[in-house]
């Protein structure tokens, strides 16, 4: 994800956290990289509904790589694949501050909640066998 684009909702605030806590000029990437899925649990076929599945992975966050968990929901649409991941971390293990703003302080730890759709489909190669 690029930080760069995250929008809170307020410009002020945006600035802030990009600035002081996230150091975006530095740091202006977060990647989620999953390593276990455990797709064996989908249903067979074209189209499903979401199913949760847990995963693990590895977050990297103002430079800082560090393990993962939590649930990811996986539901398919014909062509497409869309799947949700939700984990909590602390961010003080990834060297980020807490953000404070006029009295009011965010927990230190949080809800990350990440999100993607794929397309998919057969090659021919791989259909005819």
């Amino acid at each position: 994800m690029d930080l760069a684009s995250l929008q809170t909702g307020i410009s002020l605030r945006d600035r802030h956290l990009k600035e002081e806590y996230l150091h975006v000029d530095r740091y202006p990437q977060a990647r989620l990289t999953l390593s276990h899925l455990d797709i064996s649990r989908l249903p067979e076929g074209a189209t499903f509904g979401a199913v949760a599945i847990p995963f693990e992975g590895t977050l990297l966050l103002h430079g800082v790589e560090k393990p993962v968990s939590g649930q990811a929901k996986v539901s398919r649409n014909d062509s497409r694949v869309a799947v949700s991941a939700q984990f909590s971390i602390s961010l003080g293990d990834f060297g980020v501050g807490v953000p404070k703003y006029m009295g009011i302080t965010v927990a230190e730890k949080v809800d990350v909640k990440a999100a993607f759709s794929a397309a998919v489909g057969l090659t021919r190669d791989v259909a005819r066998r």
